[in-house]
């Protein structure tokens, strides 16, 4: 079985002096197959633009994002 790298990475709504950092998700749980993997998350965030997904089988983070997910997604 491969081992994977996941991060998931809140994007920043705004670029201000007062811009709050979104609240992380919570709650990962990974489900697949040898062909296919679907994460889940609790998303906490009210303020966030979507989240960036990154993956990698060599343990290191690639330099962009794999997939971007729209904002207030739980999947």
């Amino acid at each position: 079985m491969k081992k994977f790298l996941i991060l998931i990475q809140c994007i920043l709504c705004t670029v201000s002096v007062f811009a709050q950092t979104p609240a992380a998700p919570t709650g990962l749980q990974l489900l697949g197959t040898r062909s296919w993997i679907r994460l889940e998350w609790t998303d906490n965030a009210t303020n966030e633009q979507g989240y960036r997904i990154y993956w990698s089988t060599t343990g290191t983070k690639p330099g962009a994002p794999n997939a971007t997910i729209a904002a207030n997604a739980g999947r």
